[in-house]
């Protein structure tokens, strides 16, 4: 048998990583991750736990590390890392469970010879208005997952040190959904003020093998232009959770570049080199 990419050995391993992370004495790190934000917030320090975060900094500073603002900088720097690795080894646990489910799901499909016979679950969904009512709601919160408040892409282009919350998104995921890692990191990283993104309209939602979601999307990028552009979005389910297999993009439906030097013959090419997409 061809073995998954978690095996049960190295997600007891995350597990007991985690479990050892929590019972440590004194705040977590993810914890720790809340007071360093509200540090940086304007308006923040009424939030702030001073005892709580004296401390994260006495816990998580850098051993040579002994006065301010060393103490306070190295420790926000070590809580930042191992939140986010203690997040990322729940994920690929989630991710490892998710794909079990989804290798069984996928053997089913494959067994199967005309669509009345696909996954039982979509064959009692597939003509209640119902559930493309909610398959609608889930697509908003999938594309809302990638946006931020303007309030807070503001304060990310004045200030920086906004951290995009991507769990959310997360959610949709199994380990091999097909999409643009490129994409993903434009919305989200470390310059998610200057790429935005917005769901314009759920053109039509099809249910074959699969469910086919086709909307139109809006991008905005930076000194660049104002973007629609028609996508593809393949789900289906996954022990009861919608998740996304493939992310595709159709061809661009208009644009509005802005009026720099050297943009006059930008084309959709460009575009998705830019932005990212598994289509190009």
């Amino acid at each position: 048998m061809k073995p998954n990419n978690y095996s049960e050995l190295n997600i007891i391993l995350l597990l007991f990583a985690a479990l050892l992370n929590s019972c440590q004495s004194g705040p977590s790190a993810c914890e720790c991750v809340e007071q360093y934000n509200y540090w940086h917030e304007d308006g923040g320090l009424f939030k702030l736990d001073e005892n709580k975060i004296n401390n994260c900094t006495e816990k998580f500073r850098d051993s040579n590390a002994n006065l301010f603002p060393e103490d306070l900088n190295s420790a926000e720097r070590n809580v930042r890392s191992e939140c986010e690795a203690l997040n990322n080894s729940e994920f690929n646990i989630k991710q490892a469970q998710d794909e079990n489910s989804y290798i069984q799901d996928k053997n089913d499909f494959e067994k199967k010879d005309s669509i009345s016979e696909i996954h039982p679950q979509n064959q009692i969904k597939q003509n209640s208005l119902e559930h493309e009512v909610t398959l609608r709601e889930k697509i908003n919160k999938f594309y809302k997952s990638l946006e931020l408040p303007d309030e807070l892409n503001e304060k990310q282009s004045f200030e920086g040190n906004v951290v995009f919350d991507t769990s959310e998104f997360n959610t949709f995921l199994i380990s091999n959904s097909i999409y643009s890692k490129k994409r993903i990191s434009n919305l989200t990283g470390n310059y998610h003020d200057r790429f935005h993104i917005k769901l314009l309209n759920i053109d039509s939602i099809s249910f074959i093998k699969d469910i086919e979601i086709f909307t139109t999307i809006e991008y905005s990028i930076y000194e660049l232009g104002t973007f629609e552009n028609r996508e593809k979005l393949t789900f289906n389910y996954f022990k009861d959770s919608l998740k996304l297999k493939r992310w595709d993009d159709l061809g661009l439906k208009g644009m509005k570049i802005s009026q720099y030097d050297g943009l006059t013959e930008f084309n959709s090419d460009e575009f998705y080199n830019i932005l990212g997409s598994v289509n190009n």
